[in-house]
């Protein structure tokens, strides 16, 4: 049920800044996202990639130091955080292929503001998953 309060929190703040952006005839954000969430996303992708290694070396070495500690939840929502990123990847350049679709443009009313809203959410998302595993992180210094 987290996921669906995550999901709508993504929309609900993705449509806030886009509709600011509307009513302050900013274009930035838009453009921004349209230029760089690819490159962004991916970025993002090896960052966690690279901290989720550090992550699940600690684990490992904390369950073979007290063998009553089961991570298997643990491996399985890094493995899912990894995946879900992949996936953010894939909607995002579908996203941006039908923002920049003329057939779509011609037959949906408000395309720009749906799809910037869309991407807007996704990027939002993978900055909430870099917070996640930054937070992991210290986490386990912390210990």
């Amino acid at each position: 049920m987290a996921w669906v309060k995550n999901i709508s929190f993504y929309i609900v703040a993705a449509f806030a800044l886009n509709a600011l952006s509307i009513f302050f005839e900013s274009p930035f954000l838009s453009k921004f996202l349209h230029d760089n969430v690819i490159n962004i996303l991916i970025n993002l992708l090896a960052i966690n990639t690279a901290t989720t290694g550090i992550v699940l070396t600690k684990l490992k070495e904390i369950s073979e130091n007290h063998k009553n500690f089961d991570f298997i939840d643990s491996y399985k929502e890094l493995k899912f955080a990894l995946i879900e990123q992949i996936i953010l990847i894939g909607l995002s350049i579908t996203a941006l292929i039908f923002k920049g679709s003329a057939v779509i443009q011609a037959h949906l009313l408000h395309h720009n503001f749906i799809f910037d809203t869309l991407i807007t959410a996704i990027f939002i998302n993978a900055l909430d998953t870099l917070r996640d595993t930054g937070k992991a992180i210290f986490l386990i210094i912390k210990k």
